[in-house]
């Protein structure tokens, strides 16, 4: 029989190896993400219900998890914080207090890994697709009028 302290430090092994722990209900595929008009530049959004957050930059649109790397805890659920600062602050429940930049890179732990990011398309009319699951690199961008 596997003890509680037993689980607890293959868990935390794992999550130090950047495994992200998942939350009940993560999404996979294709999730509505709203329309380009939705955001501006220079800001973050929630997805909420969709395990996203959605950027937009000087460079264009990209998308990451919503996913903490710390405890898995879903960012736009959990009382998590995505400030007009530029940082991104996981909450309640989980109440470790996580910081990421607007781009996902940590600011400070206990998370130790950034966020990851997801293939984003935009459809002729705006509307915005996130492909969670499908990672790209961190620095790609869909560009936007």
């Amino acid at each position: 029989m596997t003890t509680r302290r037993e689980f607890l430090v293959v868990v935390g092994a794992a999550v130090s190896a950047g495994a992200v722990v998942p939350a009940c209900g993560a999404p996979d595929g294709p999730v509505d993400a709203g329309n380009v008009a939705d955001i501006a530049e220079g800001q973050v959004m929630k997805v909420v219900g969709g395990g996203v957050l959605l950027g937009r930059d000087a460079g264009g649109l990209y998308a990451m998890t919503s996913f903490c790397t710390h405890l898995g805890c879903d960012l736009t659920e959990s009382g998590g914080v995505v400030g007009e600062d530029g940082v991104i602050t996981c909450g309640a429940p989980c109440g470790h207090g996580s910081r990421y930049d607007f781009d996902g890179n940590v600011l400070g732990g206990p998370a130790a890994n950034p966020l990851k990011h997801w293939l984003l398309t935009v459809a002729d009319d705006g509307a915005i697709t996130v492909e969670v699951g499908s990672e790209v690199d961190a620095a790609e961008r869909v560009i936007v009028a």
